[in-house]
């Protein structure tokens, strides 16, 4: 009992009390129990109006109406065994499709929130979030199907240029024979692996892009001569930029050479400036007009984005220029690559220990560490690789995990250091392709990153029409941002702990490019996906945010049962007030006319 209640119970009491003895000493004593029962009948009636009461009974209502909702890739059997042993329960879809078939009678609704809420059965692969996010509160229970073919994917939608297009993901072959996944783009198979009967494989296809820009390419599941499944892959390729190279060599070798030659195929602006005895040079300008460059100066660096050095030119070039080369590295934020068999008391040294290997020649197997590009192996002489060292990261390594070419940070630019003298051999070996690749990793993590002041993403990685896609903006300086998508505004919601996120949800109504205006005015790309294409990987998208969705808002399945024990009923006043009434009127009748 609370305090109030307490009190109440008491001052009753003692109210009683009194009132007994008021009515035993009277003088006329007549009537005397019958006024005693009353006073006590009246107390009681009025504490139970000032007290609050209560009492329990086990009521039995009728159960909520259980629905069924079809998603696609329902199991047509599973649904016909649950409505034979739950007679009369209405089935409902939100898939048009799935309504022209006729399937059980189902009923179409365009509001998820229409839904009766006694309790939900979905057959298939589920809701997205956003719809599931409108279902009305009430008892959810999932039967899923399980997709097959492709049932996970992906690949880089955006890839800069040099790099390797590789689509990677999970298939799934329930048939009894064998299938044949085929990576194809403009009319050429490119890749291929073979999945067995009845299994499934994780698959890894690969291959280099030729051309810049937009385009797609196809994945295949291939039986015998019949394609089971054909999903295309969409891709946007970056056209590197034209870095400016400095090249300093101490002396004519195929290494410099095989790497001008390359360079200047690809367009890239070259200075190459060779050594051919104290302070006399040979000179040759590729792609870009002569300057004067006799001393190594800062008007002459500001032409460059890299400077690829021998380590024995750095050590034959004046203090004053050394200074000036490192001043640019460091403050410039530009990038130095030096080919070096050892470090002696090089000013690097202390990023890029180096420690005596075998000298006797070899073969090593080499791998690039952000890369899938499998390299032929190299045969080497040299005696030293690069120690691990904090802040440095290894760029090419053999199995061994014995680091031949590293990088790490010096100052604001950074330093790329290679022991190999002979990636040449490569390209005389037809491998052209391992050589570029090198090399295109090299230079490129050693020429500075330019900072977009605002990055677009799309969410999932694969959006398909009529299904909710997000809109990630990575915008540093605007406000408020306001984005325009085929010509339909699309508005952000900022991100309470990152101010530079901005999200937004967007509708694709058509299949194919899509496109974007920045806030600069500069178009974006991206692909959206039609409805039959990758609808196992959208499957699998949406049967783990239903799954996630009944673990986080399932409600308590007591809702189901028609028995509601212990219920609490409050008891109507009304009936005490009467029984006071009627008591305190009989007193004060029997006082008014009897107690004379």
């Amino acid at each position: 009992m609370t305090k109030a209640e307490i009190f109440v119970f008491g001052c009753s009491l003692v109210l009683l009390g009194f009132l007994l003895w008021k009515e035993w000493r009277r003088m006329n004593r007549s009537h005397l129990p019958w006024r005693m029962w009353a006073t006590v009948i009246a107390m009681i009636s009025f504490a139970c109006m000032a007290l609050p009461l209560y009492y329990s009974r086990t009521e039995t209502r009728p159960a909520l109406r259980t629905t069924v909702l079809l998603t696609e890739g329902f199991y047509d059997d599973s649904v016909a065994a649950f409505l034979r042993t739950n007679k009369n329960i209405p089935v409902y879809t939100l898939d048009e499709t799935l309504l022209a078939a006729k399937k059980h009678n189902a009923i179409l609704l365009s509001d998820p929130s229409d839904l009766p809420g006694g309790g939900l059965h979905i057959f298939g692969y589920g809701l997205h979030d956003a719809i599931l996010n409108e279902l009305p509160p009430q008892p959810v229970f999932f039967h899923p199907s399980n997709p097959t073919g492709f049932t996970a994917v992906h690949w880089k939608p955006l890839l800069p240029g040099g790099e390797k297009l590789v689509v990677q993901g999970s298939f799934t072959n329930n048939t009894s024979a064998a299938q044949k996944l085929v990576l194809s783009g403009y009319h050429t198979a490119l890749d291929s692996v073979m999945v067995n009967p009845n299994s499934q494989r994780q698959f890894s296809l690969a291959t280099m892009p030729k051309q810049y820009g937009r385009g797609i390419y196809f994945i295949s599941a291939i039986s015998k001569k019949d394609t089971i499944e054909k999903q295309p892959v969409a891709v946007q390729v970056q056209e590197p930029k034209q870095l400016r190279i400095l090249l300093l060599a101490a002396s004519p070798d195929f290494e410099n050479k095989f790497l001008r030659n390359w360079l200047a195929e690809k367009g890239y602006p070259v200075f190459v400036r060779t050594a051919i005895s104290k302070n006399k040079f040979s000179k040759e300008f590729l792609n870009m007009a002569p300057l004067s460059a006799d001393r190594i100066t800062t008007a002459m660096l500001d032409k460059f984005d890299v400077i690829v050095a021998d380590a024995l030119e750095l050590a034959s070039i004046s203090k004053g220029e050394l200074g000036i080369l490192r001043s640019y590295v460091i403050q410039k934020k530009k990038g130095l690559v030096i080919k070096a068999d050892s470090a002696r008391s090089a000013f690097y040294a202390t990023q890029f220990p180096l420690v005596r290997a075998d000298s006797a020649t070899h073969e090593v197997n080499l791998s690039m560490a952000d890369s899938s590009v499998k390299l032929p192996p190299l045969t080497i002489d040299q005696t030293h690789i690069i120690k691990p060292q904090n802040g440095s990261r290894p760029l090419l390594r053999d199995r061994q995990n014995r680091s031949f070419v590293s990088s790490a940070l010096y100052g604001s630019g950074k330093i790329v250091l290679s022991t190999l003298s002979n990636t040449f051999t490569w390209a005389l070996s037809g491998n052209s392709e391992s050589y570029q690749a090198v090399w295109s990793e090299i230079l490129n993590t050693a020429a500075s990153k330019e900072s977009s002041p605002e990055q677009w993403q799309t969410a999932p990685l694969i959006p398909r029409v009529n299904e909710p896609a997000t809109i990630h903006l990575y915008n540093f300086h605007h406000p408020i941002p306001q984005g325009e998508i085929e010509a339909a505004s699309v508005y952000f919601t900022g991100h309470y702990d990152l101010p530079y996120l901005w999200t937004a949800s967007f509708w694709p109504k058509k299949s194919g490019w899509q496109t974007g205006i920045q806030l600069n005015g500069e178009p974006w790309y991206w692909y959206v996906y039609a409805q039959e294409e990758w609808k196992n990987q959208s499957a699998r998208h949406r049967i783990a945010a239903t799954q996630l969705y009944l673990q986080t808002n399932q409600q308590p399945p007591k809702a189901l049962d028609p028995k509601l024990q212990n219920e609490k009923i409050p008891v109507k006043k009304l009936w005490f007030f009467l029984f006071f009434l009627l008591c305190a009127g009989y007193l004060w009748f029997e006082n008014k006319y009897y107690n004379r």
